[in-house]
Formats: C-alpha cells, sequence, structure tokens
C-alpha cells in the first residue's frame, strides 16, 4: 500500500508542479521533492509504469509542448524555443520523442492542428 500512495504523490506532483519541464530533471531531484528515497522512488515506479518513467516524462513534455503551440503560431516562440522550454535538451531528442508519441514530425502536426 505503501508504494500506491506514493505512486498517487508521484503522479500529483508530476501534474501539479511540472519539474519535467526543467531539462536537469533527475529521479533524485524527484525523490527529494517528494521526501522520500530514490531506493522507495524507483520501486514505487517499477510497480506503477510498464514502460520507463522516462517514457512518461517526455509523454508529459510533448503535451505540454501541444499545449502551447498557440504561442508557435502568435510569434512568441519558434518550435525549438518551445521544445526546449518544454524540456528537451535537444533537437534530436524532441523530434525523436515527438515522432514515437505523435506518429508525425512536430511541424506537420503543427501545420495540422493550426492555421499558419
Amino acid at each position: 500500500m505503501k508504494y500506491l500512495e506514493l505512486n498517487e504523490q508521484i503522479i500529483a506532483h508530476l501534474i501539479q508542479e511540472k519539474p519535467y519541464l526543467d531539462m536537469d530533471f533527475t529521479l533524485t531531484k524527484l525523490a527529494d521533492s517528494l521526501d522520500t528515497s530514490l531506493y522507495h522512488l524507483e520501486k514505487a515506479l517499477k510497480l506503477h509504469f510498464q514502460g520507463s518513467i522516462y517514457e512518461y516524462i517526455n509523454q508529459l513534455r510533448i503535451e505540454y509542448f501541444i499545449s502551447q503551440i498557440d504561442r508557435i503560431n502568435a510569434g512568441e516562440l519558434n518550435i525549438m524555443a518551445l521544445a526546449y522550454e518544454s524540456g528537451f535538451r535537444s533537437k534530436s531528442s524532441f523530434r525523436n520523442n515527438f515522432r514515437q508519441i505523435q506518429g508525425i514530425s512536430p511541424t506537420a502536426y503543427i501545420l495540422k492542428h493550426i492555421k499558419i
């Protein structure tokens, strides 16, 4: 039961605080912010996530990016500036994760969903 509660805390923290937007996000930082040990955090994550926590983090980053694409259309940011703001460290990491999660490139997604 302890790990189920910890998983609920992890998800709530990730959704509310968005620590994944930090390019330097680590599980150690996540454990510290939840006042738990890295061991307990990793054990809870293994019980909850089928894939890796980093796959989930990248999914959250892509969801954040998509939620902010109107800012690209408004000329406030370009694609890569928003990708970096979303927590990605590199262009290739962003593009690969976006394509894997959405099935198309970021540019194609934007052209399909926004009138530029």
